[in-house]
Order: structure tokens, then sequence, then C-alpha cells
């Protein structure tokens, strides 16, 4: 095991924007109902030509359209002041974007911006996705009594296949989830998706090749599905949000980075239906093109509760992932809290993680866990096949997990304290537990497979809810075929 060095972080530049406001209202926004998309738009267009500022919503409730952020336009909500996204999926035109690594055709985001220069969304007011209207429901996740609500007073359409039960709002979510699925994600025909188009379900915010931008403040709630996606993006500040989804509503990250750099997020609280703060950095070949990493990011002081993981990385790793400080957050009732996962055909290089002072409680399932899958369905049906029909992977499409250090990690309650799921050519390799206590039903699992390299210092493992003392390593080597 070869010892890891600190590195240092980039500051990062946080905008700033001319003193002079532009009331919405003044542009014709109006509390009564009506949609005021042409309003934000006129604001927004004039603050920018004039060289910036404040585009100021006060105390109300506004229905809208998709809001398009100009450079040099700060949007910011006064307190009491509520922006309800239309239920409309007319309003949110088909456009060519990016979803889960891939490029891909989607729904026009409810805010968003390309190629813009110092922008930001601050305030203590709330943007709501009306995240209900795009979301699908999935049996295994409702009571009985639930399920029969939703049959009965919802409408939409029961899909009762045994593979994956769902309810859709509409039979053109159903349809585009068909073509989806036999396009392993990849759509690219717009008259196809058009036929199933509620389905391509935006991210709530979503920034592409922007630079300075600023989050501050505001709470984000009921995003059709990712909640903050800032893609090919520099200098990021992400401060003192509250960002909220159901637990069940799919989809739903709170803030995904993704082939960003120079990134500050810090003092926000998330609540929400998948992956909390996740670093992605595309998927497999066609991720790769993008060829810009994930890297110099700073987290610290956030609080996460309902989630698919509190801090993630992957699975989407094809242009790797490096630099990335972890500190001083909290997570309770996670389903997981530390996540590491890729797959095969992802690629990538994951390196340079320092994750400290780290506080869990009642963890649903792993309080920490790398774990690399097979995912087929993404890959091409030209994809080359060994004789036995399983898929030829090159080099380039094996994750690499390596120089990866969590210290000070302490977790009161969790199904399992460490898992590892290991693939035969994929690498876990110099990666440093030290310094933790880990109270949890079940130990360590470890398949032992691929390269392999865990060590773990100063570490205690008390099984919980027993009178047993905890299991101490001062040092103990998790090796390939090694398996616990």
């Amino acid at each position: 095991m070869e010892p890891i060095s600190g590195f240092e972080l980039p500051d990062v530049h946080v905008p700033t924007f001319r003193p002079v406001d532009y009331n919405v209202r003044d542009y014709g926004a109006r509390c009564d109902g009506a949609l005021c998309t042409d309003a934000f738009e006129a604001a927004i267009t004039a603050c920018s030509a004039q060289g910036g500022g404040r585009v100021v919503v006060p105390a109300g409730c506004y229905r809208t359209g998709p809001i398009h952020i100009r450079s040099h336009v700060n949007l910011h909500l006064e307190r009491g002041a509520f922006i309800l996204f239309s239920r409309n999926y007319d309003d949110y035109p088909l456009i060519s974007s990016y979803y889960e690594g891939y490029p891909s055709i989607r729904c026009t985001s409810p805010i968003w911006a390309t190629d813009e220069t110092d922008i930001a969304i601050t305030g203590e007011g709330v943007l709501d996705g009306n995240g209900d209207a795009w979301w699908y429901v999935r049996r295994w996740e409702q009571t009985d009594e639930m399920w029969a609500y939703i049959l009965r007073w919802r409408g939409g359409l029961d899909d009762a296949d045994p593979q994956r039960h769902v309810w859709w709002p509409t039979a053109e979510h159903k349809i585009g989830s068909d073509y989806f699925q036999s396009q392993s994600g990849l759509v690219t025909d717009f008259e196809q998706a058009e036929r199933g188009k509620p389905f391509y379900r935006p991210c709530m915010v979503e920034f592409i090749r922007c630079e300075r931008i600023l989050l501050e403040g505001v709470t984000l709630q009921n995003s059709p599905a990712w909640t903050i996606h800032p893609l090919l993006c520099r200098q990021i500040t992400a401060r003192h949000l509250l960002i909220k989804s159901p637990w069940d509503a799919p989809n739903t990250d709170g803030l995904n980075l993704e082939c960003s750099q120079h990134a500050h997020v810090h003092d926000c609280i998330l609540d929400v239906g998948d992956d909390a703060i996740c670093m992605k950095a595309g998927k497999n070949a066609a991720g790769r093109s993008l060829g810009v990493p994930t890297q110099d990011v700073h987290i610290h002081h956030c609080q996460v509760f309902a989630g698919h993981g509190g801090f993630v990385i992957g699975t989407e790793t094809a242009c790797s992932i490096r630099n990335i400080l972890v500190e001083n957050c909290i997570f309770t009732r996670t389903d997981r809290g530390l996540r590491f996962k890729s797959c095969y055909g992802r690629g990538g290089i994951i390196e340079n993680i320092q994750i400290r002072h780290i506080y869990m409680h009642n963890i649903l399932k792993e309080a920490v866990s790398f774990i690399m899958g097979r995912d087929t369905a993404a890959m091409p049906a030209d994809a080359p096949r060994h004789a036995d029909g399983s898929f030829l992977y090159s080099p380039e499409d094996m994750p690499v997990f390596r120089g990866i250090v969590m210290e000070d990690i302490r977790c009161h309650g969790a199904l399992d304290a460490l898992v590892i799921r290991n693939l035969p050519g994929s690498c876990i390799e110099n990666v440093f537990l030290r310094n933790a206590y880990l109270e949890a039903k079940r130990g360590i699992s470890s398949n032992g497979e691929g390269m392999l390299s865990f060590l773990l210092e100063n570490v205690s493992i008390k099984k919980e809810c027993t009178q047993e003392a905890p299991q101490s390593f001062d040092s103990l080597l998790l090796n390939a075929g090694v398996r616990l």
C-alpha cells in the first residue's frame, strides 16, 4: 500500500452582479394563476442585455414554464416567493441534451442555461418542479392502500409487467419507456421521442458549459428528475440550499456534478429520492467522448436525510473523477452513507479522494460500499462479444478506484459496516479506512475479486444491539482472493 499525500484545491470564484434590480412584476408577472413564462423571459433578457443585475421575484406564487438564465443575471427570490413550474408537457420542448452520462433527447429543464457566464439563483424563496406530473410509481414501494388510491384517483396506466410493475401518469410515459429501453438509453430520434415525450423527464436545474455559477439560499423541491445538474461547468458554488423530493420519487438526485470542475458545496440540506450529493463523469464510450473529468471539488457541512447515498461517486465514471474533498457531513437514515459504484463498460479513473469527519445514523443498508457491476443493458447490441456470448471489454472499459482515504468515520446503526463487490479486471486499490467506528448488524463483506488492496487502520466494528465487544482492526489488509 502506498501512502497518499494531500492535495490543494484551487479557489472557486463566486460571480458578482451589478447593483441593479429588475422586478418580474414590472414585466408582466402575476400571481393569479396565469403563466408568467414571457414575463420571466423579458425581465431576464433585459437584465442581461443591459449589463446584468438581479431579476427580483417578490413574495407570491408564480406559475411558469421553463426559465432561461442568461449571462450576468442573478435570479433572486425574496422571502415568500414561490415559483411553481407548469404541469403541461407542451411547455417543455424536446431538446438534444444529456442524461445519466449519455447524449440524449430530454424535455427542456424548468431552469436552464447553456454557454453562459456569471449566473445565479439566490434568495429565500421556493422553486417547485411539480414532479408528480412526471414521476412513475413503483408498486413494490407502496402499501396496498396507497396503490389502490393511486389507481382510483390518479388515473394513468397500471403497467402490470411482473418484471417492472409500475404506474405511469400517462400512456405516453409507457411508450417513451419502452422506446428508451429498446435503444439502451441512447435516444436520438426526435419523432420517436415525441410519441413518448413525458417519459423524458428533465433535470430541474441544468447548466451546460457555464462558468461562475452561484446557487444560494433557495429551496428546490419536487424535481422531475435530477434536481441540480451542472455539466461541463466550471467555478460552481452551491451553499445554504434545501433540496428535497419524496423518498420514492424516481431519479430525484440532489446535486449531480458531471464533467465539471472547481466546485464548492457547503451548508446544504438534502432529502431526496435518489443519490444526494454525487460525482459523475459520463457513461461508457459515448460519455468518454466528452473528454472532461470531474475534479477539484470541496464539499463540507452538509446534512443528508433520505437518499440512496449520502456522498456518492458513480456509476457514470467514464471521463474520470479526481481531487475531491468531503468533510464534516452528517447522514441520517440514508440508504447508504459513502457509496462508490461503477460498472464494466464505464471505465475512468477515480483517484485522490479524501473523506473525513463523517457522522452517520440509522443507515438502512451499507455505511460504506464499493460496488462494481455489469451494466449489460447499456451495451450496444453490436458490441464485440466472447465466444460464450459475454461482452468483450477493452482496458478502457474497466473502472479504476485508487488513492482514496476515509478517516474519522462514525456510524451508529447500519445493516452492513463495509461491503466490497469487485469484478475480475476491475480495480479497487490503495484505499484506506482509518480511525473509524461502525456499528451495524453485519460487519465486513468482500468477494475478493479483481485487483484489490483496501487497508483498515484503527477501525472498530460493533455488532448492533448486542453486548459483544467491538471487533477492532489495528491494521487489516483486504486483498484479492480473500473473501469475508
